[in-house]
């Protein structure tokens, strides 16, 4: 168990991460994200809720006015999105897709256009999912390594510095 601004696993540590609706309604998003982006080795997905989206208007005003979900939520544009991205692991490949979610009336068939090419890069979608593709990286973490004690360095030394380390000894 832990928080999205500080997870309790090693860098590198999975293939993938995922953040679907989180950064909304966590402290820091940027943090959250960076700590993504080093558990992961290969892709971090991040889902969010649209700010310019209409739904995403309805719920900040629900969240305005009300004590709801949406009270304390923050949402983020797709540019805002790409640009915490840039920031925190550079230029890598982000490819993106959006939903746009229309009335549906009950009882009807409808015709939805959310299964069109366009509509799908259309910017001002209910909900926006993002691939960002990492590039490989070193650990940043140094590793502790073992080795040998003092003592079994002096009863190898042979030669000038047997010599040297024996009139070190009797000088002092």
């Amino acid at each position: 168990r832990g928080y999205a601004e500080d997870l309790p696993f090693d860098d590198n540590s999975f293939n993938h991460s995922c953040l679907f609706t989180t950064l909304e309604f966590v402290a820091d998003p940027k943090k959250s994200l960076e700590e993504a982006f080093r558990v992961a080795k290969d892709r971090v997905f991040i889902g969010v809720l649209n700010r310019y989206a209409i739904k995403g208007v309805q719920r900040r005003i629900q969240g305005f006015f009300g004590k709801g979900i949406y009270a304390k939520a923050r949402f983020f544009s797709l540019w805002e999105l790409k640009t915490m991205v840039r920031d925190l692991v550079g230029d890598v490949p982000v490819t993106w897709r959006s939903i746009c979610l229309f009335p549906d009336t009950p009882g009807t068939m409808s015709f939805s256009p959310d299964t069109w090419p366009l509509a799908r890069r259309m910017p001002f979608g209910t909900f926006v999912g993002m691939v960002v593709t990492l590039k490989p990286r070193f650990r940043v973490r140094p590793l502790a390594l073992p080795y040998p004690s003092e003592s079994r360095y002096k009863e190898s030394l042979t030669g000038f510095a047997a010599q040297s380390g024996k009139k070190m000894h009797k000088d002092s």
